[in-house]
């Protein structure tokens, strides 16, 4: 489950994981790398989503794995805006 303080940390960082690992991963209480290629492999779908460059079939997959994945709506709005 992708949560909102993660999306916090993961967006001070730019999306960098080795930008937030150089830093010695602060919030790593909170996101995980698991989380981190979660977020990153999420938001490459997204983008792909948002500029109709997949089929609808995909798009419905996408848009239940962002339902599964994402906390609440909130979140859910913030990930696609990252895309």
């Amino acid at each position: 489950m992708i949560t909102g303080a993660q999306l916090d940390i993961y967006e001070r960082f730019n999306g960098d994981v080795d930008l937030w690992q150089h830093h010695r991963m602060p919030g790593s209480d909170v996101i995980t790398f698991d989380d981190w290629g979660t977020i990153d492999v999420l938001r490459q779908e997204l983008a792909m989503y948002k500029h109709g460059v997949i089929s609808e079939g995909y798009a419905m997959r996408i848009r239940g794995r962002l339902a599964q994945l994402a906390a609440d709506p909130e979140t859910a709005k913030r990930l696609l805006e990252l895309a």
